[in-house]
C-alpha cells in the first residue's frame, strides 16, 4: 500500500515539476516577471485547487458508529485550449513590437518565446536576451491535472462521519523537493429532517472539507555564458507552492443494493501561494562590459478561485467494494473515478 500512495504522489508531484525553463523572465524587472509568472501557472494552479474539492463523497449516507470507509480516487481536471495560451500586456521591460508577451501555458505543449531586455543597471543602460520555455515538458501532462486522493471516512454517531486525508511528506532529490497533503472533513446526514419518502430510498447530507498541499522542487543550476552574453545564473533554487481549498456541499443519493446514484451542489473557494527562494544573479550585456545584478525574485504570487459547484456521479456496489465515478461542473471541470472498501 505505501509503494502504491507512493506512487500516485509521484503522479502529481511530476505535475508541477514538468514545468521548467521559466526561470528566464526573472532578467526582466521585478513587476513584468511576477505579472508573467502568474499568467503562466494560473489555469493550473486554478484548475488544481478547483479539483481538491473533489472526491469527498460517493454517498449522502452515513457510517453507523465506528463503521468505515477507505477510499483511492483520481481526479482529472479538465482545461480547454484557451488555458494554453496566455498573453500579458502592460511589460515596462521588454521590448515587445505589441506591449505584451504571447506564450504557452503550464498547460501547453513545449514552446519557446525568445525576448529581449532593456534595464538600467549600475546606472548603466544594458540588454538581455532571453528564451522564456513555456508548456511541459512531455505531452502526458498537456490539457491536464490529475489528483490521486486516498482518504478514510468513519462514523462517529447521530449521522456524523469524520474524513481524513493524508499522504506524509515524501522528499526527493536529497530532500530538496517534495509533496504533502493534508485534508479533513464532516459530513452530517440529514435525512431525518424531512418526511421520509415511501417510493424512493432517500439520503441528504451536508459536508463540509478543507484540504492542504504543499509541492517543492528544486530548480537546475544554472551558470553565466561567456564574454558579453547575457544569461542567468541560478544556484540552491526552489519553488514553493501552497494550495488551500475549503468546500461546502448538500449531498443527495439514492441508494439500493446494487448501485446507487449521488449529486451534490455547493460552494467551494482557494487560494495558494507561489515562491522562489535561491540565489539568482543576472548577467546583462554593457557597452563595453557585461553589468552583473542580484536578482530581486517576486514572491508570494497569490491564486485565488471562489465559485458554485455541481455534482453527478453513480456507483455499483460489490458487498464491500464500491466502484463510483462522478462528473462536476464548475469554473473548471472535473471528472472522478475511484475504488472504496466499506463495512458499515
Amino acid at each position: 500500500m505505501k509503494k502504491h500512495i507512493f506512487i500516485i504522489t509521484l503522479f502529481v508531484f511530476y505535475n508541477f515539476h514538468a514545468q521548467s525553463g521559466f526561470e528566464t523572465i526573472f532578467l526582466a524587472d521585478k513587476n513584468d516577471s511576477k505579472k508573467i509568472i502568474s499568467s503562466y501557472f494560473a489555469p493550473r494552479i486554478e484548475g488544481y485547487l478547483s479539483g481538491l474539492n473533489n472526491g469527498w463523497f460517493y454517498s449522502a449516507k452515513s457510517h453507523k458508529p465506528f463503521g468505515f470507509d477507505f477510499s483511492v480516487n483520481l481526479v482529472n481536471v479538465i482545461y480547454t485550449n484557451d488555458d494554453e495560451v496566455f498573453n500579458t500586456e502592460n511589460l515596462s521591460s521588454l521590448n515587445l513590437p505589441s506591449g505584451s508577451l504571447i506564450g504557452t501555458t503550464s498547460l501547453g505543449e513545449k514552446t519557446t518565446t525568445p525576448f529581449s531586455v532593456t534595464k538600467t543597471v549600475n546606472g548603466n543602460n544594458v540588454t538581455a536576451n532571453g528564451i522564456f520555455n513555456g508548456g511541459t515538458d512531455g505531452s502526458f501532462f498537456n490539457k491536464t491535472s490529475s489528483i490521486p486522493i486516498a482518504q478514510i471516512g468513519v462514523g462517529i454517531s447521530n449521522g456524523f462521519d469524520l474524513m481524513l486525508r493524508l499522504t506524509p511528506e515524501i522528499k526527493l532529490n536529497n530532500g530538496n523537493e517534495s509533496l504533502s497533503v493534508l485534508g479533513f472533513g464532516c459530513k452530517k446526514e440529514v435525512t431525518n429532517w424531512f418526511p421520509k419518502s415511501t417510493k424512493l430510498p432517500l439520503h441528504l447530507s451536508i459536508i463540509a472539507g478543507y484540504t492542504l498541499m504543499t509541492a517543492n522542487y528544486g530548480i537546475e543550476n544554472k551558470s553565466f555564458p561567456s564574454g558579453n552574453e547575457s544569461g542567468i545564473q541560478v544556484q540552491n533554487a526552489i519553488s514553493e507552492f501552497s494550495l488551500r481549498s475549503f468546500t461546502l456541499q448538500t449531498i443527495g443519493s439514492l441508494e439500493w443494493n446494487t448501485f446507487s446514484f449521488f449529486g451534490s451542489i455547493g460552494y467551494y473557494n482557494g487560494n495558494s501561494n507561489f515562491r522562489t527562494t535561491g540565489n539568482f544573479k543576472a548577467k546583462y550585456k554593457g557597452a563595453i562590459n557585461p553589468e552583473i545584478e542580484d536578482l530581486d525574485i517576486p514572491q508570494d504570487i497569490k491564486f485565488n478561485v471562489s465559485n458554485f459547484s455541481a455534482t453527478i456521479g453513480s456507483r455499483i456496489n460489490l458487498r464491500y467494494f464500491k466502484i463510483f465515478g462522478s462528473f462536476s461542473i464548475q469554473e473548471f471541470k472535473t471528472t472522478s473515478l475511484g475504488i472504496a472498501f466499506s463495512i458499515k
